[in-house]
This record gives C-alpha cells, sequence and structure tokens, in this order.
C-alpha cells in the first residue's frame, strides 16, 4: 500500500455450541468478539473510527426437528466500545442487553411460519447522550429449507423505540 493508513487488521472470533438435551430440547451458546478499524480515507482529518464489540447470546429451544410446533426464547448481551485516542467516538459506547421469543408452525414439510418478539434495552456509557432507550419488535415470516445449503428467511413487522430523554423524540415504523 502506497498509504500507511491503509495499513489495519481486524479481527473477528465466534465461537457457538448447540447442546442437544433431549430430542425435544436444546440450548445454544454463543460468544463474539469483533476488534475492527475502519479503513483510511484521505478526507477524514481525524483518526478513522475503531471499535470493539463483544456480544454473548444463549438460546433455549423447544420442539424436534419435524414437529408441527417448536419455539426459541433467547438472551444476549452486548458491550460495544472504542478504542480511538482521546474522546473520539467516546459517545457512541453503549451495553445492550435483550430477549427474543420465536414460535414456530410447520405447514409444509421444509417451510415454518413464524412469529417473533423482541426487546432490547440500550444504555449509553456517555453521560450526555440521549440515546439510552427500550426498542420492541414483532415480526411475522417463514423461514425454509429446501437443501442442507438452500435455507432461508423473510420476516416483517413493527419496531418501537422508546427513548428515555424527554428531549428525544421516540421512534415507531416497519422493520424487517
Amino acid at each position: 500500500h502506497e498509504n500507511s493508513g491503509d495499513n489495519n487488521t481486524d479481527h473477528h472470533l465466534m465461537a457457538a455450541a448447540i447442546f442437544g438435551l433431549n430430542r425435544s430440547n436444546r440450548i445454544e451458546l454463543s460468544a463474539g468478539y469483533d476488534r475492527v478499524e475502519n479503513i483510511f480515507d484521505p478526507t477524514v482529518l481525524s483518526e478513522t473510527d475503531k471499535f470493539e464489540q463483544t456480544e454473548v447470546a444463549a438460546v433455549y429451544g423447544f420442539g424436534s426437528r419435524g414437529s408441527r410446533l417448536s419455539a426459541d426464547v433467547g438472551v444476549h448481551n452486548t458491550w460495544f466500545r472504542t478504542f480511538n485516542s482521546g474522546q473520539l467516538n467516546s459517545s457512541r459506547e453503549y451495553d445492550n442487553v435483550g430477549f427474543t421469543a420465536t414460535g414456530y408452525y410447520r405447514f409444509l414439510p421444509k417451510t415454518r411460519a413464524l412469529l417473533e418478539y423482541s426487546y432490547d434495552d440500550y444504555d449509553y456509557l456517555s453521560s450526555l447522550s440521549t440515546l439510552d432507550s427500550e426498542k420492541n419488535t414483532a415480526y411475522i415470516g417463514v423461514t425454509w429449507s429446501a437443501t442442507e445449503r438452500t435455507v432461508g428467511t423473510i420476516k416483517l413487522g413493527i419496531e418501537d423505540r422508546s427513548f428515555d430523554s424527554a428531549g428525544r423524540e421516540d421512534e415507531s415504523g416497519a422493520s424487517w
């Protein structure tokens, strides 16, 4: 590279485990870590964005592979931090805890309808932030697995985000 600012290394680490307790019950555990630098941009006079994100999650699943009804209930925690010099981007740092519940109804051998609800609580670390909020999302959709490698999910729904700050207007709208 001609520009030393283009030299950076991104780190991505992911681990996951699925424990089949019996034919109808399973637990999925996952953890991930990302440390990323945006590439050099000659139009930006300060340093580029540098951040790291750590996430842990657990899901309990009920229902065998071929059952007509099944469900997943999960929890997750995410920590988003920046590692720029000084206070650059420190206002973007947050903690997020949430859960998701999804119900499935199999109406074809390899196709299931789904109904999903998720809740997320965002806590920004900066005392000046007005982004602390709670987000509720509801989806309806379809998931399928035509072959081992051909799988997909389509979800459409609504999202409502309520900010803790009285000076910030709450948001709601479509989600997918």
